[in-house]
């Protein structure tokens, strides 16, 4: 992704959140707007992502450690590994944060994403897939997103499933994820900067 897009991006990003903020966020045309922006935030910072080398720092917790594993190589992980830790930046500013919980049941993989904007909550996504789901009679994609407007008030929450072949799934068969467990409203809460292996505008 080239600079001079990623800053126009964020120009325009500043831009309607300062007009955001100067509506009542209690409105319904003023959410949704909210929810729009939030949704390009995370869409650009996923494209980031995309590039690991530059803006990406991964850590690992290992079963039996206290510190957790910098910039681990991928081909020789131990088995013995917790969690990994993800964190994106852009302009020394940490704008996503994910974990990603490896002690799960078979056949079942789960990430949560806190994405932040000067270092307040901005949005907040659970990604659950589930290979051979019981109630989806095959596989199951559980998605749900939690929005914030600019003061980390929490404005609305999206829950989407997916089955087999992108096949939208009734919630009266499988139970909607509403999982705030790994939920930061700041970036200074998170066990990175609190532990000091990631500090904010490093």
């Amino acid at each position: 992704m080239k600079t001079i897009p990623i800053l126009i991006f964020l120009l325009t990003f500043v831009m309607s959140l300062n007009q955001a903020d100067a509506q009542q966020s209690g409105s319904r045309s003023n959410q949704d707007s909210i929810v729009q922006r939030d949704d390009n935030y995370i869409q650009y910072v996923n494209g980031l992502a995309g590039h690991v080398d530059q803006y990406v720092s991964t850590y690992i917790k290992i079963a039996g450690h206290k510190k957790l594993i910098p910039n681990p190589d991928f081909e020789y992980w131990p088995d013995s590994i917790e969690e990994t830790l993800s964190l994106v930046r852009y302009n020394k500013e940490p704008v996503e944060y994910a974990e990603t919980p490896l002690v799960l049941p078979k056949g079942t993989n789960l990430e949560y994403d806190n994405y932040f904007y000067k270092g307040k909550i901005l949005a907040y996504r659970v990604f659950e897939v589930v290979t051979n789901s019981d109630c989806a009679g095959g596989s199951l994609t559980n998605t749900m997103i939690a929005y914030y407007d600019s003061s980390g008030k929490n404005i609305k929450i999206l829950h989407t499933m997916f089955g087999s072949d992108n096949q939208v799934i009734d919630p009266s068969r499988c139970p909607v994820l509403n999982d705030f467990s790994h939920l930061y409203k700041s970036y200074s809460e998170t066990p990175l900067a609190k532990e000091g292996v990631e500090k904010r505008g490093k």
